[in-house]
């Protein structure tokens, strides 16, 4: 049986802007160095969660089929795509970024996501809110609406 080591992530991966949890936890953030400013992801962006776990073996092309054939969507679209192991402890995120693929893994080391009821459906639209507060552990259907106001006058 393997020792299991951990390792501290700077020294691995020191300061870059591709360590692993540092793209995850900026996808949305206002910071200058987020993630959602590298790859032009806004608030308004699209997100498309798979409702269905996938084989965690697949990479990039495995997924972007899974994408086209089973979502029956656009895998090189201006979308990023989000599939879960069985499992549900893990998450991979695709997106075309303009001349290739992204890809994106989380492993949870304790608990699981919580995935939302999907009724029948491929695939699952959310915002970039939503996939935060997912990605964060949250229960997305726990997250209320944030009220838009709209005005034509001052």
């Amino acid at each position: 049986m393997g020792t299991h080591h951990q390792y501290h992530w700077s020294t691995l991966w020191g300061d870059s802007l591709f360590h692993p949890v540092y793209l995850l936890s900026l996808l949305n953030s206002g910071s200058e160095r987020s993630v959602s400013r590298m790859f032009n992801l806004d608030n308004q962006y699209r997100v498309y969660l798979g409702a269905e776990p996938i084989d965690f073996r697949k990479q990039i092309d495995g997924i972007a089929l899974q994408v086209q054939e089973v979502l029956e969507l656009d895998p090189y679209s201006a979308y990023l795509f989000v599939f879960r192991n069985r499992a549900c402890d893990k998450l991979k995120l695709l997106y075309w970024h303009h001349n290739g693929f992204v890809l994106v893994y989380k492993r949870l080391e304790k608990g699981q996501f919580k995935w939302p009821l999907t009724h029948g459906q491929t695939s699952v639209p959310m915002s970039m809110r939503e996939l935060n507060y997912l990605l964060e552990g949250g229960d997305i259907t726990d997250l209320n609406e944030i009220d838009v106001l709209h005005y034509s006058r001052v």
